[in-house]
């Protein structure tokens, strides 16, 4: 059976990825003419958002021990 760290791991990563794709193809539209930059923001600007934040965790789960990195380069 997994460790719950690594379970935690696992679910992290994956809707960190969903989260990626689902702004991904919010943003695709938006590459077609006229392209936009306040329409590309307006489209997935929220999610990206919390997904920067959450990615705050990654400093985290360095410093408390549950990825082998330093968490200094994490948080860079």
């Amino acid at each position: 059976m997994a460790r719950p760290s690594k379970l935690y791991l696992v679910c992290y990563n994956s809707l960190q990825a969903l989260g990626w794709f689902v702004a991904l193809l919010r943003l695709l539209p938006c590459l077609a003419p006229p392209v936009s930059v306040h329409s590309a923001y307006a489209v997935a600007g929220d999610l990206i958002c919390v997904l920067q934040t959450c990615a705050i965790l990654e400093t985290v789960h360095a410093a408390i021990g549950l990825v082998p990195s330093a968490p200094l380069l994490a948080f860079l």
